[in-house]
């Protein structure tokens, strides 16, 4: 069974977080360096999702710190698991 992530509430939930913490599209916008606000307007309509990227550079305004810094220490992990993979590659 495939799993399918529900963009209305997906939407909902980020529009959820953004007011909880007092933030507006303005601010997501800024902090990512969009040139204009539409992306994330379609995100809180749930008409697409954001990027990975995009998701990570908005966590720590999700967050707690604590949890944060676990993500950003598994990213790094599975960057070096990857790299070592490709020098095991080259090497054979």
């Amino acid at each position: 069974m495939c799993r399918v992530i529900d963009l209305v509430k997906t939407g909902k939930n980020i529009k959820r977080l953004l007011s909880e913490r007092g933030l507006n599209a303005r601010d997501v916008q800024q902090r990512l360096g969009f040139a204009e606000r539409r992306p994330v307007y379609f995100w809180i309509q749930g008409k697409n999702l954001p990027f990975i990227d995009n998701l990570f550079m908005l966590s720590p305004l999700y967050l707690q710190y604590r949890f944060f810094q676990a993500l950003s220490l598994l990213l790094v992990f599975f960057h070096q698991m990857r790299y070592n993979w490709i020098i095991t590659q080259c090497k054979e």
